[in-house]
Parts: C-alpha cells; structure tokens; sequence
C-alpha cells in the first residue's frame, strides 16, 4: 500500500482514489481499535461532511490517551491529497467538526505533504485553546505506520510519538 500511496498523483484529479486508498490503509493498520467506519458521514443538519469518523474500541495506550485525557470516544480523519502543504482552512475546516458533547475532540489529517505555518499555529490554539488534539500525519509516516504493522509493532505508537511531540513542544 505505501508502493500504491507514492505512484498516486497528488492533486484534485486523483482525490476520490487517495481517499479510498487511505481508507483502506487505516482499515489495515487500525482494524482492531477503531470500529464503525463512517465514510463520507453528514451531521444531521446536513452541513458538515466527515471523510471518515470512526468510535474507539481500543486499549492500546494512543487510543486510551483519547479517550481518557480528551474525552473524545470517536476520532475523525480527513483525507487532503493536496499537492503542497495544507493551509489554515483546512485546518480550521476540520478543527469546526470537533466538538465536546459529542465525545469529539481528536482528528487526524492526513496528508500528502504536511501543514504549513499558519496550520501549525491554528493547531496549536485549537489545543490551548478548546483542548482540540489535530494531529497533520503525512506520506513518509503513513508508510512507517505500514512498515512497523508489517513488522508486528503497534502503528498507533508512531501517533502518540506525533501526540507526544505536538504536546511537548506546544508554546504558551
């Protein structure tokens, strides 16, 4: 699957088939944490549409940190086959679908290529600021995670190693 991610242009063209290929690898790597794979889902107003939104089952200690230190028993993942950096409004977007009473407050956004300054700071005040984690996951992670499930490590270390350096690195 990281073979197929590198051939895969990046760019609007290609969208729909990042996205489906991204699915498919978090199936992979995540089939016995995440439960109830919601693709493409709508808030009931119909405004909002989540690439995919999935409930925690886990105990792995990456997914137990969201639950038990955010509170948030579901984690939303969008997909940005962008073909730089993402920007604020992606970041913004995505950080808008995160919300407490609705055990929301972990995204990952993965990505082609990364975010760019101004995403980082928006990622940053969305943490201060409403206790939003947004972690940016891009190519080069993606197949690590790859790597280290093939080799029978836990991918989700490699997310909770991101948690862990967005935290403690996180200005006041």
């Amino acid at each position: 699957m990281c073979k197929e991610l590198r051939r895969l242009k990046r760019g609007r063209a290609t969208w729909a088939a990042y996205e489906n290929l991204c699915d498919r690898i978090l199936r992979y790597l995540f089939q016995n944490d995440l439960h109830g794979w919601h693709k493409q889902a709508r808030t009931e107003d119909g405004v909002n549409r989540f690439d995919c939104v999935c409930r925690i089952k886990s105990n792995v200690e990456f997914w137990r940190f969201l639950v038990e230190h955010l509170d948030s028993r579901y984690v939303l993942f969008e997909f940005k086959n962008y073909v730089g950096e993402i920007k604020q409004a992606q970041v913004l977007t995505t950080e808008k679908y995160l919300l407490e009473p609705s055990l929301r407050r972990a995204a990952i956004l993965i990505t082609r290529g990364g975010a760019d300054k101004g995403a980082k700071a928006i990622i940053q005040g969305a943490m201060r600021e409403h206790r939003k984690l947004v972690l940016v996951i891009d190519d080069d992670q993606v197949c690590e995670m790859l790597h280290m499930k093939e080799n029978g490590e836990d991918p989700a270390d490699l997310l909770f190693d991101a948690a862990d350096e967005f935290l403690l690195s996180l200005p006041r």
